[in-house]
């Protein structure tokens, strides 16, 4: 639960500063966080954990790889007047004007998707501000029952570039979460044409709210951490360790391994 709290809060103000670069009267040119890494053994403020040999990430560095993202969005509680509304606030860090779309995914916490829309959108080169004020059509008082995801998709040249940001109700402790069951298939080894990575799909039978990975058997990080899960939908992921795998770690013994916890386990402690 700490991680969790550590990794949205210091996120999200490193984002919101890098979205301040052209807004008269603060020009934020950019942002830095105490701190990156530990020099031993200890309950710290760092994103990467001490081991003797391999960097270990925490549920921080996940985020502040998104945070610090050439192009990134972030959702903030905005002004909501007559119902519930955030400002989606980004950094285009690029040298061109971009152009795609923004999807907002909607569901409530028993997995009904109850918002659905994509907006075409123009991002400023070297830009920042507010992308979008997106309302998000149920009232306010009916805020903390839902969670939204907001993805941006943009063509520069020949590359698709993203962006993708969870927005959580403003107060998880008056949520009660679904305790989900995640399933790992499709573990395939040597994926990407590396013999450090595993590739894999996890699923979920229920919503799942900053969904934590870990494999103690081998120093690594993962592709990506700290997930929210939707009901029924499966989500391909990679763990990239820091050393070939060796053969004794088959697909059993990864599954059997691989550590998963939600915030709904927090919950019950």
């Amino acid at each position: 639960l700490s991680q969790i709290v550590q990794a949205f809060g210091i996120a999200s103000q490193s984002a919101y500063y890098r979205s301040l670069q052209q807004q008269a009267g603060a020009y934020t040119m950019g942002a830095f966080y105490w701190q990156l890494n530990d020099v031993w053994q200890a309950p710290t403020w760092a994103s990467i954990e001490y081991t003797e040999l391999y960097p270990r990430w925490k549920l921080l560095h996940y985020a502040t790889k998104h945070a610090f993202a050439p192009l990134m969005i972030k959702a903030f509680y905005g002004n909501p007047g007559s119902g519930a509304a955030v400002d989606v606030r980004y950094s285009n860090e690029y040298d061109d004007d971009l152009r795609g779309i923004l999807i907002a995914e909607t569901w409530s916490w028993d997995g009904q998707l109850v918002g659905n829309t994509t907006q075409n959108i123009d991002i400023q080169a070297r830009g920042s501000g507010v992308l979008m004020q997106h309302k998000l059509g149920i009232p306010k008082s009916l805020d903390d029952q839902h969670v939204t995801r907001f993805s941006v998709k943009a063509k520069r040249g020949g590359d698709m570039l993203s962006a993708v940001d969870v927005y959580y109700p403003r107060y998880l402790v008056n949520v009660t979460l679904p305790m989900p069951h995640i399933d790992v298939t499709n573990v395939k080894f040597a994926c990407e044409g590396d013999k450090r990575n595993i590739c894999f799909t996890i699923e979920s039978n229920e919503m799942a709210a900053w969904v934590q990975l870990s494999f103690p058997v081998l120093e690594g990080r993962f592709s990506d951490n700290g997930l929210l899960l939707v009901k029924n939908t499966p989500v391909t992921m990679t763990f990239m360790a820091y050393t070939p795998v060796p053969s004794s770690i088959t697909s059993n013994i990864f599954i059997s391994k691989l550590k998963m916890m939600s915030l709904a386990d927090a919950q019950t402690l």
